[in-house]
């Protein structure tokens, strides 16, 4: 187990993309969500923030109005590492006498299929120190430039091969790395955040995510010096 320096595109997957199943209501009514009865809950560190922006200026996700007609909003999901908010439709809010968050989306099928639930623009908040700053911290442990492999977005299990990964001594870059395979649970890692970049990036892949690199410890690292 060390520290793992996620750049940002395995940042928007490993932690955008698996909140974003977690928080849907309607993963969480259908008792498939691990974030069912947590809502105010403690489950990531305090310098933690995501919201979902559907206002955000020039954001892919951004309208004026969801597919259910109910004016787009922004809505916090995660503050100070405590769970705040999911994410609903009509259907979805109106099951437990609350109001919409403005979520619904029929995505490609248009009026084919019922909308559904899904992020507008997930922003997880960016923290206060340079990249530079995070990998200089390091004593030992590894960047992952992009990762490649299985997320089980159900329940946040994650396993697979670094791409463009390279082994970090004393804050040094020392050599790349190839074989690399990183295994672990996004929920748990949510509490083993150790910073965040005040770099952000725009990542379309995840719906539309924007976020800051992230450092992690105790990830699971298997492969050869």
């Amino acid at each position: 187990e060390g520290t793992v320096l996620l750049d940002f595109d395995p940042s928007a997957e490993l932690i955008g993309g698996v909140l974003a199943y977690g928080i849907n209501s309607e993963n969480v009514q259908r008792n498939a969500s691990p974030l069912k009865g947590k809502v105010g809950s403690e489950i990531g560190v305090r310098e933690l923030n995501i919201v979902d922006d559907g206002l955000l200026r020039g954001g892919l996700g951004t309208r004026s109005f969801d597919d259910e007609g109910v004016p787009k909003q922004r809505t916090t999901i995660i503050e100070e590492g405590v769970l705040k908010n999911f994410l609903y439709n009509h259907y979805t809010a109106r099951k437990e006498g609350i109001e919409s968050t403005g979520n619904a989306y029929r995505g490609l099928s248009a009026f084919e299929s019922p909308p559904r639930v899904s992020p507008s623009n997930m922003i997880i908040e960016p923290g206060t120190k340079g990249w530079e700053k995070l990998k200089g911290e390091v004593d030992r442990g590894i960047i992952a430039g992009r990762f490649s492999g299985n997320v089980e977005f159900s329940n946040g299990s994650f396993s697979g091969v670094v791409k463009q990964g390279f082994l970090v001594e004393e804050g040094e870059i020392r050599h790349p790395l190839i074989g690399t395979m990183i295994s672990g649970n996004t929920y748990q890692l949510l509490k083993n955040i150790s910073g965040m970049s005040r770099e952000v990036k725009d990542v379309p892949t995840f719906g539309f995510v924007k976020t800051p690199m992230t450092r992690i410890e105790n990830v699971r690292i298997t492969g050869k010096p």
